[in-house]
């Protein structure tokens, strides 16, 4: 059973026209995600496995100039899972897979949720 979550909310900038580069603006939620980690005693190949995870994301973003202003990471933990969300104004990349779920995983499948401001 999961136990008490935790979250931290990082504000950074966005794609390089914002003044900061992916480059950066990664190192900032990479460093605040290492320095999180070792307060809520995650795992080390925990923490390289996201920050290499959210390093290909933003390289994602910048690339196919999904991003229009700042991205804010949420970084959550509840001593069983560990999730980052991203958030920010524009478009999702999209992110193929050839993983093939089995039969008894079929209701066990990650889902992009996007959502459209008024």
């Amino acid at each position: 059973m999961p136990g008490r979550r935790r979250t931290l909310v990082v504000s950074v900038a966005g794609a390089a026209k914002n003044g900061e580069t992916s480059d950066a603006a990664h190192d900032v939620l990479e460093r605040k995600l290492r320095e999180q980690g070792v307060q809520w005693e995650i795992a080390p190949s925990v923490l390289s496995q996201a920050a290499a995870t959210v390093r290909e994301l933003y390289e994602l973003l910048e690339v196919g100039e999904h991003v229009k202003g700042p991205i804010t990471a949420s970084i959550a933990y509840d001593d069983f899972d560990l999730v980052v969300t991203l958030e920010y104004e524009g478009t999702l990349p999209y992110i193929a897979s050839d993983q093939q779920p089995g039969r008894e995983m079929v209701e066990e499948r990650s889902f992009a949720i996007a959502s459209r401001a008024s």
